[in-house]
């Protein structure tokens, strides 16, 4: 993301602790309110409220073209943001499926 334009993307952070809202306030980070995720059992949740929030934005989004990628503390982007960006804005329609909760794993 560092050499991606500002009006390309949108970097929306599902923080469980108090330390990491702190961590992104003043950055172009936005802290979406927390929900309850526990390792290997519910890691969906903060997902669908990453998504929820994103969504519900009225300041010029949602826009019909929106992709929504998931990067962890624990990903390495294996190509550069330009090449993620144009694969995922070639194509309108979403590349998106969420099962019902009580087939979560």
């Amino acid at each position: 993301f560092a050499h991606a334009s500002a009006d390309q993307y949108r970097a929306l952070v599902h923080c469980k602790t108090p330390a990491c809202n702190q961590q992104v306030q003043g950055t172009a980070l936005v802290a979406v309110p927390t929900v309850p995720s526990y390792y290997c059992t519910d890691l969906v949740s903060p997902m669908q409220q990453l998504v929820n929030v994103a969504l519900q934005d009225n300041s010029g989004y949602p826009h019909p073209s929106d992709k929504f990628a998931f990067v962890s503390d624990s990903t390495l982007p294996a190509k550069p943001f330009a090449y993620i960006y144009g694969t995922l804005a070639a194509r309108r329609g979403s590349d998106f499926c969420i099962f019902p909760s009580n087939e979560w794993a």
